[in-house]
């Protein structure tokens, strides 16, 4: 691990003086990101937006889209014709889930809070497949495959998402919010030939194989300069994207999903995800939010001692001065349950990852996924005497109105601080709402370095 330290500590060399940032100050953003909702009326909404602001929190950060593979938001009875796939606000460039994106702004600001829309982009294809997708290099196979994901480069494919995101922008939201999707792996990326005849780039002209020819042990010049023009193409498209929502809301804030590997080691974010902090550096983006998730980076870098973590997390938050400039500033997302079995993560390890945020002069955070069982508390002391993003000043109680009088909503439906498990779902419809292997971060599989491993899905 000490080799890793000193390959660290040699990108931040690389970068000089942009370590220093010159971010203008801004109110901080305490934020949950909630994957799934699960009040379903106005009165159990209001109540866990309330106990979300008093527990510190200013932001929430909500998906918007549904996947196959997702798991609903608790939207009432399903029936036969619900979609699969789609969107939760109302447009005509997508299955409709439900429009539920308006009432849960109306209750947010209501209670004071700051809500960001969560989004996909590349995979937000779904009444649209025969728009152009981008093409994978299979290495098993030595074939290329057809993928679901849009290309970047593709003109229509930017007609088609600053559409979609002009009717997501016309809701009364505060923010956008890039699912990381907005991305292409090392092998994703290729184009039919205008002949029609083969690929391009070549495999042969970008990685260097193995023997067999089944796996890469390293990456030639001409890749690097085909991952430049990806990332260049990712961040012309996201730039577009943000300036059409501004044609309808000038006001709206947006963030950029950011790999902790882009800010770990720089050769990794743009080998692996096109991602390339220089290139971040025309972004039009008001944040970038940071996936430091610590279980997963203690995994994928074979960590086991939690001092040893504790110091990579802190080189990792000052690394985040690199991508601060203007008035863009980088919050760090943390990690509240184990991807694989969903069970809460220790209290006690955020609690102490959270004092190395503010001990790095943070004062912004994100909890993925929003779980206030786990860690009220520690929001609590993370957030305190912290300025408002939002004025509320005709609703300075700890909670609604309504609740204050006794009205009787249950913790266990709004999964409030006295449920038995944070994590009860309400009985799953099969086909619908199971957790399914492509609904959460998968097992990692080796790259050009042993040592280091690759992570091949989006986040929850």
């Amino acid at each position: 691990m000490s080799a890793l330290l000193v390959l660290f500590s040699c990108n931040l060399m690389l970068f000089g003086g942009a370590l220093i940032s010159h971010a203008r100050p801004q109110a901080p953003i305490i934020g949950a990101q909630i994957s799934i909702l699960k009040p379903q009326t106005q009165e159990e909404r209001r109540y866990l937006f309330a106990q979300l602001r008093t527990s510190g929190f200013n932001t929430i950060i909500v998906r918007v889209f549904q996947n196959c593979s997702d798991r609903y938001h608790h939207i009432g009875k399903l029936s036969i014709t619900t979609p699969k796939e789609g969107v939760y606000f109302e447009t005509s460039l997508a299955p409709v889930i439900r429009n539920l994106l308006p009432d849960i702004c109306q209750d947010a600001h209501a209670e004071g809070l700051q809500i960001f829309a969560w989004m996909t982009t590349l995979h937000a294809n779904y009444l649209h497949k025969l728009l152009p997708k981008v093409y994978n290099y299979n290495l098993q196979s030595r074939e290329y495959q057809p993928t679901e994901t849009l290309d970047p480069t593709a003109h229509e494919n930017q007609e088609f998402l600053s559409a979609l995101y002009r009717d997501l922008a016309a809701n009364p939201i505060d923010g956008i919010m890039f699912q990381d999707d907005l991305e292409l792996k090392h092998t994703e990326g290729f184009h039919p030939k205008q002949d029609g005849k083969g690929f391009y780039p070549e495999p042969a002209a970008l990685y260097n194989f193995t023997v067999n020819k089944n796996g890469i042990t390293g990456y030639k010049t001409t890749f690097l300069k085909w991952s430049n023009n990806k990332a260049r193409a990712l961040q012309n498209l996201s730039n577009a994207i943000m300036a059409a929502c501004r044609q309808v809301n000038q006001n709206l804030i947006f963030a950029q999903n950011i790999h902790y590997e882009t800010l770990l080691n720089p050769q990794w974010g743009k080998a692996w995800f096109a991602e390339i902090p220089e290139v971040l550096s025309s972004s039009t983006a008001d944040y970038f939010f940071v996936m430091a998730y610590q279980q997963q980076i203690s995994r994928e870098l074979n960590i086991t001692a939690e001092t040893e973590l504790e110091e990579l997390m802190q080189r990792l938050f000052t690394a985040g001065n690199i991508l601060e400039r203007d008035n863009q500033q980088v919050v760090f997302k943390l990690q509240t349950v184990d991807w694989k079995n969903g069970n809460p993560l220790s209290s006690r390890k955020i609690s102490s990852l959270l004092q190395l945020l503010k001990k790095s002069r943070r004062n912004s955070v994100i909890m993925m996924p929003y779980n206030e069982n786990l860690f009220a508390h520690s929001i609590g002391a993370f957030s305190a005497r912290q300025p408002t993003l939002t004025s509320n000043k005709n609703n300075d109680s700890l909670l609604p109105r309504w609740a204050e009088s006794g009205h009787n909503v249950s913790n266990n439906v709004t999964g409030g601080i006295g449920a038995n498990k944070w994590q009860a779902e309400y009985l799953a419809t099969p086909s619908f709402h199971q957790l399914t292997t492509d609904n959460i971060l998968q097992s990692p599989v080796t790259t050009f370095n042993q040592d280091i491993r690759f992570k091949q899905s989006n986040e929850l």
